[in-house]
């Protein structure tokens, strides 16, 4: 065989090898939460933060007095008082969830089929007056 055809097949074996590794790890990472969040959660599950146009893997949490979403690099909840509106615009994938919070717009992308306990859960709900 040509060394080429060796290097694609090392090259594919090694592709093959880092994705295992890494939907592993994006599994125990949903184990962690549910087990560290224990009985006080009432909804878990994957989800994409849009950060600045970039889809950026997440897990998302929701608690009787939290929403909560954790990357790899960094963990972040908002209390639910905090949340002043909550919108769902359907999107190719799914639906994108947008939190107003502090002035501010947190969007994630939900699966289609998480986005109806998510809206169950935590449903669209408009600004209040002030």
């Amino acid at each position: 065989m040509p060394p080429i055809v060796w290097f694609f097949a090392g090259g594919a074996a090694i592709a093959l090898l880092i994705f295992s590794v890494v939907t592993r790890f994006a599994a125990d990472r949903i184990d962690n939460v549910t087990e560290r969040l224990g009985d006080s959660s009432r909804l878990i599950s994957h989800g994409e933060y849009i950060d600045e146009g970039r889809p950026v893997d997440v897990i998302l949490a929701l608690t009787d007095s939290s929403f909560l979403y954790e990357g790899r690099s960094a963990h972040f909840s908002l209390a639910r008082d905090w949340i002043r509106q909550v919108e769902y615009e359907k999107v190719r994938s799914g639906k994108l969830m947008r939190i107003h919070c502090f002035g501010r717009t947190f969007e994630f992308r939900l699966a289609a089929d998480v986005v109806p306990q998510w809206e169950l859960l935590l449903p669209s709900m408009q600004p209040l007056a002030v």
